[in-house]
């Protein structure tokens, strides 16, 4: 079993974007957001054997703020990095997928005459290659 985490995904109401003949395309919100996170999923993973039997999955999202959100629209960016940094041969293989949400991500407090940023949404995930312990 791992456990990474990285940023929350760009939801799937955003990912998708029309070009000029009505093809669509990953947005360039998401694919900068897909390259951070693939970044810090390959430190997170350096070593790590790739599952090739059924995989079990564990999310707890954490998004910045209060705002209604919902859960699965961050599912297929998750999926995605994480076949693509070589955690699974295919998000096909998973057969558990438990999904919840977790608190918010405490912000920095404000202070006059700062411009404060603010913290980013986070995913934990733990991964598991089920029937192996």
């Amino acid at each position: 079993m791992i456990t990474v985490r990285f940023e929350v995904p760009v939801s799937a109401n955003q990912r998708l974007i029309r070009t000029r003949g009505r093809q669509l395309t990953n947005g360039s919100k998401y694919r900068s957001w897909f390259a951070r996170a693939l970044h810090e999923l390959k430190d997170q993973t350096d070593g790590f054997e790739q599952i090739k039997g059924r995989v079990g999955v564990s999310i707890t999202v954490h998004f910045n703020d209060a705002r209604r959100r919902d859960l699965d629209n961050i599912l297929k960016g998750f999926q995605d990095v994480c076949t693509h940094a070589g955690l699974w041969l295919d998000d096909s293989q998973i057969d558990h997928l438990t999904v919840v949400r977790g608190s918010v991500v405490e912000q920095p407090k404000r202070k006059k005459g700062l411009r404060i940023t603010k913290l980013p949404g986070m995913v934990e995930a733990r991964i598991w290659e089920i029937g192996k312990d």
